[in-house]
């Protein structure tokens, strides 16, 4: 499990023994990472030193937790355990989001919540293991867990990876299109992939109507499919809304352990004896399996066995964005003949730092502030944005319209950020994430303008804030990488949405949604997809897909938003310089 390649992480594995979270070493070994180490909560040990099997946590799975010390024999990988402790005190979508600072060691009223349980885990292992710097997991569609894994990797300085986060909602990997099986692969395909690769995960848990008892022990990545054919069948039955979401259990429906996978990551599977399995009933027609005994066993050898490069991915490109690509490209030598035909030399007139003023405007559920400079603050742009923080929170103060509180920068909910040059950003960065200590903070662009700024102005900030209750507002700030859309990892979200009628629900009177902007990075890798071609033939090809994708991560964010009616963007191009 050795990375290939030179900006690999080291990363941390958190494994329930679902499938999903041992699923995901896979992908993170598909893209060139090194998993260093393995993190397990385990139930507490009561005062006669018996453990709850199946504890009622919002966070973790518990059913299966004997095993969970094989794993660590099973895939080479060393364990690290410890108990859960305190319960489900914080059950808001987003962990800790009425918090002064979401980042602070400690948050009143949050301090028992089993998520910190995570903390003092991690922190051992990276004693252990101080080149570890990302964290791993299974999240698909929680937002509740994902929130909460990214609160704690960025309090401890880790990558968060979240490989299979809306994986049911993307476009499936080539090996999986124009499949004819009679159920839909959207439902099944995460399903389908695992089976590929060789997984094994038996349901130890059935939570829903229609999985009774005899689901208990299926192979839901068996290669026949049959147990996935017969959870579909049974969600569609009672699956009032998502049903591919029912199909992988990501409501609770059932869950799984996993047993066996690819030789690159097992080194052993593990077996449990049908002695060893006992059926258990819960409250509410739960039905669970205890095991008694398990054990790791040697593996024949297998000179055709999976590689990591076997393990599916989902293609970049959904199918319009994958036709409109094509489109363009088949018409390129006519886009490149009209582009170069209308070209015409732009003059941009400099004006002078006193030709641009602040101004601000208001329609009474939205304020403007626009043109923030302080080039009296120095000659560094960390520096003038440290005097534009302090001129943007005396503005905020000043705020006196009685039918609204003072104003903060949590009511910031889209900024514009330009630099003179983009070597600047992390100087301003830094002062900039000093203004947003609570969850969700505004989508926000950076643009580097060069000298098309005011002489002496390294850096200047436009910013609208919203006038009504915060609790109304709607946010996405995904800091986890996936293959859905790029990680904002910082003082930045994806999208903010704010009621588009002042004091009623965005859910009965729609919303305004504010998106960050979106450059073509692949989200696994967070780099720019395909690098960046400055070559006669190829230059047009590269830009296209630069463009499309560019265009794709706008679009599915607009989804995640619910956004219906689209009604400005802005588009940058760099010089050709």
């Amino acid at each position: 499990m050795t990375s290939n390649t030179s900006s690999g992480l080291n990363v941390i594995a958190l494994i329930s023994g679902g499938k999903d979270s041992l699923y995901s070493i896979l992908h993170c070994i598909r893209n060139g990472h090194q998993v260093v180490a393995l993190a397990n909560l385990h139930p507490p040990i009561r005062s006669d030193e018996s453990q709850q099997e199946d504890m009622d946590s919002f966070m973790y799975q518990t059913v299966g937790y004997k095993v969970i010390p094989l794993y660590e024999t099973a895939l080479g990988i060393p364990l690290y355990r410890a108990p859960i402790t305190g319960g489900a005190v914080d059950t808001s979508g987003v962990y800790r989001n009425d918090a002064e600072d979401q980042t602070a060691e400690s948050v009143p009223g949050h301090d028992d919540d089993e998520t910190e349980s995570l903390i003092p885990l991690l922190r051992r292992i990276k004693r252990e293991h101080p080149s570890a710097n990302a964290v791993s997991a299974g999240a698909i569609l929680s937002t509740y867990q994902r929130t909460r894994i990214e609160n704690v990797a960025g309090r401890l300085g880790l990558v968060p990876l979240a490989w299979l986060w809306m994986y049911p909602h993307l476009p499936p990997p080539e090996e999986r299109k124009g499949s004819s099986d009679s159920i839909p692969p959207s439902d099944t395909g995460l399903l389908d992939d695992m089976a590929s690769c060789g997984c094994e995960s038996r349901i130890i848990k059935v939570a829903s109507g229609g999985l009774d008892d005899d689901f208990l022990w299926g192979n839901v990545a068996s290669q026949d499919g049959q147990t996935r054919k017969q959870i579909a069948k049974a969600m569609r039955r009672f699956a009032a809304e998502d049903l591919r979401g029912a199909v992988l259990g990501e409501g609770g429906e059932y869950e799984t352990l996993a047993l066996d996978g690819p030789d690159f990551l097992w080194k052993q599977r593990i077996v449990v004896e049908e002695r060893d399995r006992q059926v258990r009933k819960g409250d509410g027609g739960v039905s669970y399996v205890t095991i008694t005994e398990a054990k790791c066993v040697p593996k024949a050898a297998n000179a055709a066995s999976i590689q990591p490069e076997s393990v599916r991915l989902p293609s970049r490109l959904d199918d319009s964005f994958e036709r409109a690509l094509n489109e363009i490209r088949t018409r390129s030598e006519a886009y490149q003949e009209d582009s170069i035909a209308d070209l015409q030399p732009t003059t941009i007139t400099r004006r002078s730092q006193a030709d641009i003023g602040i101004t601000q405007s208001s329609d009474g559920s939205l304020w403007a502030i626009s043109n923030l400079t302080a080039p009296e603050a120095g000659p560094g742009a960390g520096e003038q944005m440290n005097g534009i923080s302090k001129k943007l929170e005396q503005i905020l103060e000043s705020y006196t319209d009685p039918r609204h509180r003072r104003r903060a920068p949590e009511d910031i909910v889209f900024a514009t950020v330009l630099l003179r040059s983009m070597e600047d950003f992390a100087s301003v960065n830094g002062v900039y994430v000093s203004l947003f200590k609570k969850p969700n903070p505004p989508a926000r662009v950076t643009v580097a303008c060069g000298d098309s700024l005011p002489d002496g102005v390294e850096v200047m900030a436009s910013f609208v804030v919203d006038l009504g209750p915060r609790d109304m507002r709607q946010g996405l700030h995904v800091q986890s990488r996936s293959y859905w859309a790029p990680a904002n990892i910082g003082p930045y979200s994806q999208a903010i949405t704010v009621p588009s009628s002042p004091g009623q629900a965005i859910e009965s009177g729609g919303g305004l949604v504010f998106i960050a902007g979106q450059i073509p990075l692949d989200p696994a890798s967070m780099e720019v997809a395909d690098g960046l071609s400055t070559d006669e033939d190829t230059w047009f090809e590269n830009f296209s897909l630069h463009a499309t994708l560019s265009l794709q991560h706008l679009w599915r964010i607009g989804v995640a938003m619910r956004v219906d009616w689209w009604l400005g963007a802005v588009v940058f191009l760099a010089n050709d310089q």
